[in-house]
């Protein structure tokens, strides 16, 4: 009987932690950007839509939000995911993620987005 205890309790062990169920610590961090769609020109009160594609370190990382900061027309834009800590295959991953920015005055705007580090996606839109 104690030799039934004994390979029973490890075996329930182990597949509790071998179970689809996400882990209790979830990773939050900035990803690449690879590509950015932009329009060339918005009408002043139309939104700026930003359209991303990021890149992962597997497939298993999701959107989680933008970080915007600007200081007059200069946009830092960090695209940041998040991973529940689940078993992932080690391939690379990518998502789309997109936002909208409405500005108050016309003029050229411009957005870098982090595209790795030291590296920075730049794009322009004119407002009129």
């Amino acid at each position: 009987m104690r030799f039934l205890h004994a390979l029973i309790i490890p075996t329930l062990i182990f597949l509790g932690r071998c179970s689809d169920k996400p882990s209790d610590s979830v990773s939050v961090s900035p990803v690449s950007v690879l590509s950015v769609v932009v329009p060339d020109t918005v009408r002043l009160g139309s939104p700026i839509t930003l359209k991303a594609t990021c890149g992962t370190p597997t497939p298993c990382w999701e959107f989680e939000r933008f970080e915007i900061f600007h200081h007059d027309k200069q946009f830092t834009t960090t695209v940041l995911a998040r991973y529940d800590g689940r078993p992932c295959i080690q391939v690379l991953g990518s998502f789309n993620a997109d936002t909208s920015i409405v500005v108050q005055e016309p003029g050229t705007y411009t957005f870098r987005f982090n595209q790795g580090e030291n590296s920075i996606l730049e794009k322009s839109v004119v407002v009129q």
